[in-house]
Parts: C-alpha cells; sequence; structure tokens
C-alpha cells in the first residue's frame, strides 16, 4: 500500500455488573501515513453508544484521534 495504510474494528462488550450489566458497541477508522523512516502521522474515529441497565442510561459518543509516531 505503499506509505499509506488504513484499518477498521468493531467492539461489542457486554460487563456483567452484581447490579446489572453495561453493554457498549463501537466503530473505528484509523488511517496513517509514513512520511520518512521511522516518522508517521495517525488518525481515528470512533463512533458507538454505551448503555447500562443499572441506572437505565445510554448515551452516543464520536471520538477523533491525530498524532504522530516517531521511531529511532
Amino acid at each position: 500500500n505503499g506509505p499509506y495504510h488504513v484499518g477498521v474494528s468493531y467492539l461489542d462488550q457486554d460487563i456483567e455488573l452484581a447490579g446489572g450489566e453495561i453493554e457498549a458497541d463501537r466503530w473505528t477508522l484509523g488511517a496513517g501515513y509514513t512520511y520518512g523512516p521511522g516518522m508517521s502521522l495517525r488518525g481515528a474515529l470512533a463512533m458507538g453508544e454505551t448503555s447500562e441497565n443499572v441506572t437505565p442510561t445510554s448515551e452516543d459518543f464520536t471520538q477523533i484521534t491525530v498524532g504522530t509516531d516517531i521511531q529511532f
């Protein structure tokens, strides 16, 4: 793929607690570009939902991550 890379992931998680359960779903799309030996730019967009039934709540979220990776 040359200096570019792309990835997609999905998380479906259920956590059982003594008083109830927490559920989480998340989709993530990430990409990166290597611009020199040991140096790359990276970014990701994650979207999902969490819910719990102890105190019935549900929340949607969006997360954007940008960074650089330098290895020497």
